[in-house]
């Protein structure tokens, strides 16, 4: 009875090391960086910006952007933006059309 369980080990073992399954790498899932990355402070601003201006705080928009423009990380064509915005909301109904 020994010499039937030490051969069933036997192959048992035998089979095992002579199974040729290879494991495959799992590929990474997570995004990249810029993928998840947060909101930047222009978008930020110009979101906040836009909530002033819907709800009727058209003067403080106006603020929120003059003080953006004086972020030495703006590019140039987000400065373009902010002061086309700025001109936008100032020219408006009421507003500072001279100043705009």
């Amino acid at each position: 009875m020994k010499r039937i369980s030490a051969l069933l080990c036997g192959v048992a073992i035998a089979a095992c090391a002579s199974t040729s399954d290879t494991v495959e790498p799992v590929e990474s899932t997570t995004p990249p960086a810029e993928a998840s990355a947060e909101p930047t402070r222009f978008e930020l601003a110009m979101g906040t910006v836009q909530s002033l201006s819907e709800a009727g705080n058209e003067q403080v928009a106006v603020d929120r952007l003059t003080q953006l423009l004086g972020d030495p990380a703006l590019e140039e064509d987000q400065v373009a933006y902010v002061l086309l915005k700025r001109a936008e909301l100032r020219y408006g109904g009421g507003n500072d059309l001279e100043g705009a």
